[in-house]
């Protein structure tokens, strides 16, 4: 997925990684090892406002054995592993919980090619259909919403989920053939599943649930699963995947878990759903998750509270970042072009929601000699679900920066210059006549002027011009 991106600029290689600071503690073996298996990531989003964003990372073996893994994301590109097959070399420790299994700590990663399962390649596109299944704990009897409304749920009109990804992808994936199946009772109380502190272990939740709606559906048919639960979990909605085994066929599934809270707003199934795709979070400079007012897999509840309502589906999320659309290939390296350090361009952009032209959506400006830190440029204007984004007076759209660091875990970080802590702002926004400088890059960014659709803006990486003299 990330491969677009990486090739453009020579990107971060697979690095050697170091244990996660912290996380496990006894070894139970020093000789370093390799295990093979399919690298999936699970990301854990706050339901109720109050919790942050948590991280995991695991390899499922060709024998069907999950790992759970240690790694330091600020070594290595975990994002272009993900779904991948992988060859890791590291060492066993144990748990805190010495009844729970051993983890396996990091030491290097690299790609791997397995013959049954080729390493897939860079973009996401064509026919995605998901099943939703409706898992009642065996102790709660409430069905909260009906089938029919997880049916209308994948509609093709707004603002179905099928809908909504055809509008991000710019009609190169589609959800039809997706569907959902009625209420199906787990074997077990909720309690069995959801400790009283800590996170659920999903893995019993996923077996439990697709077993359970296993005489009701062809998982084959499908490359993703919504788990729709009558109860709330661990406080967390999770999307993300793992390879497992079902009707037969043994292979990486795209997969959501989610409480009552996060199915009753269609914003936070796109926001899973978006993790089911690959998609990571992005933030804004104040180490937060969900401060990036611009991104459906950041900050969707300010675009809720700003009109973004369904009455049926409740709270509605905006496009993802145009650094995340490259990242899936769904804008094309046509449209994305970099401004080497030493250099400067003049470029019109084109707006990222609802395009109306083959101009550049997405500008890279490396910082420096740096290959994993980069300045991206964007441009937004109030239209399709991007029509409840933040503007200034006068203004339906802007340009839109972030800084993107592949050593952190949320990668793009929109840049807020007033540093006021709200990303949705004129801090974050850049009109005509406004200029972006950091000495300390030498990046300068100028909004010349506003067209229809987007914006001319002229780029200057540390660009000295013919006869330039610096300070004596």
């Amino acid at each position: 997925m990330f491969k677009r991106i990486t090739i453009m600029l020579g990107m971060f290689a697979l690095m050697v990684i170091v244990a996660q600071a912290g996380a496990a503690q006894t070894m139970t073996g020093n000789v370093p090892v390799q295990v093979s298996g399919w690298f999936s990531v699970l990301w854990g989003d706050g339901i109720d406002g109050t919790q942050g964003s948590v991280q995991f990372y695991f390899l499922t073996t060709a024998e069907g054995e999950r790992i759970q893994l240690l790694l330091d994301e600020t070594n290595l590109d975990w994002l272009s592993l993900n779904q991948q097959y992988i060859q890791a070399t590291g060492v066993w420790v144990q748990a805190e919980d010495p009844s729970q299994p051993a983890l396996f700590r990091v030491d290097s990663a690299m790609l791997e090619t397995q013959p049954e399962n080729e390493v897939s390649e860079a973009g996401v596109s064509g026919s995605k259909p998901w099943v939703s299944i409706l898992c009642k704990f065996a102790d709660v009897e409430d069905e909260p919403r009906d089938l029919d409304y997880f049916l209308q749920m994948f509609s093709s009109e707004y603002p179905g989920l099928d809908h909504f990804w055809r509008e991000q992808s710019y009609g190169q994936v589609n959800l039809e053939g997706s569907s959902a199946v009625d209420w199906v009772e787990l074997p077990y109380p909720r309690d069995y599943y959801v400790p009283p502190v800590g996170f659920m272990d999903l893995y019993p939740a996923l077996v439990d649930c697709t077993n359970a709606a296993d005489a009701y559906v062809d998982y084959t048919q499908y490359i993703g699963i919504n788990m729709m639960f009558n109860g709330n979990l661990d406080g967390y909605a999770w999307g993300g995947g793992s390879t497992i085994c079902l009707d037969g066929e043994c292979r990486f599934w795209s997969l959501t878990w989610e409480p009552p809270g996060g199915f009753k707003n269609i914003g936070v199934i796109e926001h899973e759903t978006g993790h089911g795709f690959g998609l990571p979070h992005s933030s804004g400079d104040y180490g937060l998750t969900y401060d990036n007012a611009w991104d459906v897999m950041s900050d969707l509840w300010s675009n809720v509270a700003r009109g973004a309502v369904d009455p049926v589906y409740g709270g509605m999320g905006q496009h993802t970042i145009a650094f995340h659309k490259a990242l899936l290939g769904w804008i094309g390296n046509s449209q994305i072009t970099t401004v080497p350090v030493g250099t400067h361009r003049t470029l019109t952009l084109e707006r990222v929601a609802l395009p109306q032209s083959q101009n550049i959506m997405l500008v890279i400006v490396p910082i420096d000699e740096y290959p994993y830190r980069y300045l991206t440029i964007e441009a937004r204007q109030q239209v399709g679900y991007d029509f409840w984004l933040p503007a200034v007076e006068g203004w339906n759209q802007s340009v839109i920066l972030h800084e993107v660091d592949l050593t952190l875990e949320n990668l793009a970080h929109v840049i807020d210059i007033d540093g006021n802590g709200n990303t949705g702002d004129e801090g974050a926004m850049w009109l005509p006549g406004e200029t972006y400088h950091d000495p300390q890059t030498g990046i300068r960014i100028t909004v010349n002027y506003a067209t229809a659709t987007g914006f001319v803006v002229t780029v200057n990486n540390r660009y000295d011009p013919p006869g330039f003299r610096g300070p004596e």
